[in-house]
């Protein structure tokens, strides 16, 4: 993706120009993994920073299901990637991707610049498993740990019995730990238990 592409496809969604969030230091840089077995899909969400770049680290033609969705002009459309190929895309893009099925893995670096949450003005509640699994039903995703990356049955397999959700509705969501290593180190939560 060459700077100047960003720049401009940046700009058309509407992303503040001055400084552009692609001048600036990613705040988040993770590899997602989805598999069936893992991290199958992930249903339809916005994200939580203003700019996502979503780099496919593997093929989609390898695949059965994994596809990238978007909601563009109201239709459901198919983002069909090689490997290397970057989506840059603002957050306020309705995406989702669909079911893993057999032995591949989807692999993807994923990039958010400018964080939205967690805010000052958003809460984190306290949540059980259970109204985690009512928010994150397991057939359409599941959960994970947006400051680890730990998926809901890693999460489980650890004695995770309660994550921190944002109740604005940013799917902003981190298990007990990385909320307690967040507060020692002085990053200021509206928590409520």
């Amino acid at each position: 993706l060459r700077p100047a592409a960003a720049a401009a496809a940046a700009s058309a969604a509407g992303i503040a120009a001055s400084p552009h969030p692609l001048t600036e230091e990613p705040h988040e840089i993770f590899v997602r993994r989805y598999s069936a077995a893992t991290r199958p899909w992930v249903g339809f969400h916005f994200d939580r920073s203003s700019l996502t770049m979503n780099v496919a680290l593997s093929d989609d033609q390898g695949l059965e299901g994994g596809a990238l969705l978007a909601i563009v002009g109201g239709e459901v459309v198919r983002c069909d990637r090689a490997e290397g190929t970057a989506t840059l895309h603002a957050s306020t893009l309705l995406h989702a991707v669909t079911r893993v099925q057999g032995p591949a893995a989807r692999y993807s670096l994923i990039l958010f610049y400018r964080q939205i949450c967690p805010a000052a003005a958003h809460r984190l509640v306290e949540c059980s498993v259970a109204t985690m699994d009512l928010l994150y039903p397991p057939e359409e995703g599941s959960y994970s740990c947006d400051a680890c990356g730990d998926s809901r049955r890693e999460l489980e397999e650890q004695g995770c019995r309660s994550m921190w959700h944002c109740a604005a509705g940013c799917e902003y969501d981190l298990c007990g730990v990385c909320h307690d290593v967040g507060l020692a180190d002085g990053v200021e939560y509206v928590s409520v238990r």
